[in-house]
Order: structure tokens, then sequence, then C-alpha cells
């Protein structure tokens, strides 16, 4: 999925999937927070897809540390705050 998207969109660099049985809001922020705070990366595209027979739904950020009008800092408890949004 990750290597669909990146071909689609031309986007290059490096790319990591995890498989969790629940989303963990807590990881992803650590890991790319981690890459951005050590210069790995300049801006990220990250989310999780939950798939199950013919449901699914998927979530996805642009995560970058330059602010810009509606950026929320990239926190798991930010995170779940879209994510409650959304079920609501």
């Amino acid at each position: 999925m990750i290597g669909e998207i990146s071909i689609r969109h031309r986007l290059k660099g490096e790319n990591a999937f995890f498989v969790f049985k629940h989303f963990d809001g807590n990881f992803t922020s650590r890991y790319v927070n981690g890459l951005l705070e050590n210069g790995l990366i300049r801006n990220c595209i990250c989310g999780w897809v939950d798939f199950l027979k013919e449901s699914y739904r998927a979530e996805l950020y642009f995560v970058s540390p330059e602010p810009s009008g509606t950026n929320l800092p990239f926190t798991a408890e930010n995170i779940d705050k879209l994510n409650q949004k959304d079920n609501g």
C-alpha cells in the first residue's frame, strides 16, 4: 500500500509499515517526531488503515516541523482527538 501511494504521487524516500492489533498513537507520534527531531526526514505522511472483510477505515496525516495555519503538534493526544472527532 505504501509503495503504491508513493509511485502514484511520485514520492521518494524511506518508508516503513508497522502492524499492530490496535492503533497506537503514542508509538506513531514518538517514531515520527524522533525522525523529524534527528533531521532524518523533513516531512512525513503517516497514518493507519484498519481493514476487515468489506469494511475499512484509513487515517492519513501530513507531518511537518514547520507551522502553518491549522497544524496541531503531532502528539498522541492530538491524534486521538482527530480519531474521536471522525468517529463521533
